[in-house]
């Protein structure tokens, strides 16, 4: 697991406003999470519920989700995003930066453009 602070911007569903947060780059880490109160100023409504275990601690709790736009080094995804507690830092984990079609490189403390990966299927045969 890889760590670092990056500077990310989140965003309306209709890109029309944006938020800069200081996050901390988790490799370890599955989701993008931000404290709730950011995501509500922006208007994102929770779409849901889902139960999560943070990696300090083996208790799991149920924690609403949405969807925001991140926007890091001039590339932007729509995200699922995880609504944190208030006080906690934004993180982003290695899903939102594969949305993002990027990977951190833990010796130059930044990122690259990777490229994406998919499937191969067989051709199905009548």
């Amino acid at each position: 697991m890889e760590t670092s602070s990056v500077k990310i911007q989140i965003g309306d569903f209709d890109r029309e406003r944006w938020v800069s947060v200081d996050a901390l780059v988790d490799t370890g880490a599955f989701m993008t999470a931000v404290p709730g109160s950011v995501l509500h100023d922006l208007g994102i409504a929770p779409a849901g519920t889902r139960r999560v275990r943070f990696a300090d601690s083996n208790e799991a709790r149920d924690m609403e989700i949405g969807y925001a736009w991140v926007r890091l080094e001039g590339k932007e995804a729509i995200s699922q995003v995880l609504f944190n507690d208030e006080g906690t830092q934004p993180i982003i984990g290695w899903f939102g930066l594969d949305g993002l079609f990027l990977e951190f490189d833990p010796d130059t403390q930044g990122f690259a453009s990777k490229i994406g990966l998919l499937p191969s299927f067989w051709p199905v045969s009548e």
